[in-house]
């Protein structure tokens, strides 16, 4: 997969996960998962003019892979309209 594809991948990914709604299953399921003592980790935004940032985003998403694993999985399966108007 070329790093384009891969870094606008991480990005929709990010933007998905700043919308309130998906923010508040992403805090969910990471307390379900109860990671890293129940600290609530969200997502952070790639900002162009900002040093760093896009490293400090894609290091976030590792950090909460499994809760973002546990809120796409049940989006996919959920028979909801309204979950399957969010994903």
């Amino acid at each position: 997969m070329p790093v384009e594809a891969l870094v606008a991948q991480a990005k929709r990914l990010i933007n998905f996960f700043i919308a309130p709604k998906q923010s508040e299953r992403l805090e969910d399921a990471q307390k379900m998962l109860r990671l890293q003592d129940n600290d609530v980790l969200r997502a952070k935004m790639d900002i162009l003019t900002h040093w760093n940032s896009s490293f400090l985003a894609w290091e976030r998403l590792l950090l909460i892979k499994d809760a973002i694993n546990i809120v796409l999985a049940t989006l996919t399966v959920s028979n909801a309209l309204e979950a399957w108007k969010d994903s």
